[in-house]
């Protein structure tokens, strides 16, 4: 062998004459090769003036007094004035000043090293561990206190940043996994279907939905899909005491405040699903309650008293689409009593459950009571508001406006 085999230099051979011509070729091949950079690879025109160690891979049908008998792929060089062609061998780099990449030779083409390609580079990576190991699962492993990934001000970009995780179908998932000595706690994302999920667990198997939102509409749901939007499903049902939504402040009060001024159509509704399952509910009929306020304090104890309800019985006979629906107010300390209703009809009820005229009170109606010089002005009271005279000259006495004047109920005399 005259040439080594894999830079091909020539070797000095025993009584070799001008042993100095073989080996400034191989210093020139040296010079060349190592730390090997060329103009181009995609120039197929021999340059007319080429400086002394410019170097070309030269594409396929190169032009050219010298470059037309080489072939595609080979390193071109101009040194000592003529052009040397080098053919490469398999995993040769060189460095393309042009394209600012590194290239690798597979035998057949050139390819750079960050485009991947038959040239080996690293986006084929099967994959690729920092500080950790990566495997068949975890193909992408990292092990590290902190991550950073920031907007493009390098080329630049756009100034966005956006991590983008794409799933096949909407049966699978694209979501991010939060885990405590691996195992799974929560999990936020697109899990299963259409709609962004907060899930959670306790064991890292078993994951309850916390939070949904339909990328439909918007609609968010709180412990269940979404129906309105903001839907809130309730499966307390071991306490009675303790309701599945609450708004607690400083651990004293609560307080919910509805705004509707921009709207004077709008209004707050609650409601109660007729008895039955959700999914099945049984028709409403008389006695249901259709929904209410409960108010409620802490006892001694330390556990919650209904000390005030509102809510609105059906007191009547359901009839297709027509629910009459009274409206009733309870208070009490340990449990609540109904006080007060006001009928579908509109019948007042104080102390009645059942009022049967548009004021019905179950006991003593006090009126407010005014001296005959201090009583306020009968036209401005109106016609048949009623007061309590307690220095009417025949004698305290009940008084009804007609508009006019006070007169004694007793025998309809202007009060002096």
């Amino acid at each position: 062998m005259s040439v080594s085999p894999r830079l091909s230099l020539p070797y000095l051979l025993p009584q070799q004459a001008q042993k100095h011509v073989a080996v400034n070729e191989s210093l020139r091949r040296l010079d060349a090769l190592t730390q090997l950079a060329v103009l181009s690879r995609a120039e197929a025109a021999e340059p007319a003036e080429p400086a002394e160690g410019d170097a070309y891979i030269l594409p396929s049908s190169p032009s050219g007094v010298a470059w037309s008998g080489m072939a595609a792929a080979s390193v071109a060089v101009f040194q000592d004035g003529a052009w040397l062609e080098i053919v490469p061998a398999r995993g040769w780099r060189a460095w393309s000043v042009d394209e600012e990449a590194l290239l690798v030779f597979d035998g057949t083409v050139w390819s750079a090293l960050s485009a991947g390609g038959s040239g080996g580079g690293l986006d084929e990576l099967a994959m690729l561990g920092v500080n950790a190991d990566a495997d068949a699962t975890n193909r992408f492993s990292v092990k590290s206190d902190v991550e950073l990934l920031s907007h493009d001000d390098v080329t630049p970009g756009t100034g966005d940043a956006r991590k983008i995780i794409n799933r096949a179908a909407s049966t699978n998932a694209a979501s991010v996994v939060f885990q405590t000595g691996f195992e799974g706690q929560a999990e936020f994302g697109l899990v299963g279907d259409d709609r962004f999920r907060l899930k959670v667990s306790d064991d890292g198997e078993t994951f309850l939905d916390a939070l949904m939102i339909d990328t439909g509409n918007g609609d968010v749901g709180v412990g269940g899909a979404p129906k309105a939007k903001l839907f809130v499903r309730g499966d307390n049902v071991s306490d009675p005491n303790v309701g599945d939504l609450q708004v607690e402040k400083s651990g004293y009060f609560a307080l919910f405040f509805l705004d509707t001024y921009a709207d004077s159509a709008a209004s707050f509704s609650i409601q109660r699903r007729a008895r039955g399952s959700l999914a099945a509910p049984a028709a409403v009929q008389a006695g249901d309650s259709c929904g209410g306020f409960s108010f409620r304090g802490y006892n001694a104890s330390g556990g919650f008293t209904q000390a005030a309800l509102i809510h609105a019985p059906v007191d009547g006979a359901v009839s297709g689409s027509s629910v009459p629906t009274a409206l009733a107010f309870s208070t009490g300390s340990a449990a609540s009593v109904e006080r007060m209703r006001i009928t579908s009809g509109g019948d007042v009820g104080v102390g009645v459950a059942a009022p049967t005229t548009k004021l019905h009170v179950d006991g003593p109606v006090r009126c407010k009571s005014y001296t005959v010089a201090g009583a306020p002005s009968a036209a401005s009271a109106g016609a048949a508001s009623m007061i309590f005279v307690s220095n009417e000259s025949g004698g305290a006495t009940l008084a009804f406006s007609d508009g006019v004047n006070w007169r004694r109920v007793a025998d309809r005399a202007v009060i002096s």
